[in-house]
């Protein structure tokens, strides 16, 4: 995904996949898919912003 280890995001990238199941996560990125976003640009939002997998459905 392009991390550095070295950056906060990292940990926090960390952080938010070692708290959800992968199924969880799954349903996340769809719910990003079904509003019109492209793979790239979920792990690009996600690699700068590690929480927005943490907002709800």
């Amino acid at each position: 995904m392009g991390f550095s280890p070295e950056r906060f995001t990292f940990i926090l990238a960390v952080i938010v996949l070692g708290l959800m199941s992968k199924s969880t996560w799954e349903t996340k990125f769809d719910v990003y898919k079904k509003c019109g976003w492209s793979e790239e640009e979920i792990l690009d939002a996600f690699n700068n912003h590690p929480s927005i997998m943490t907002a709800s459905e």
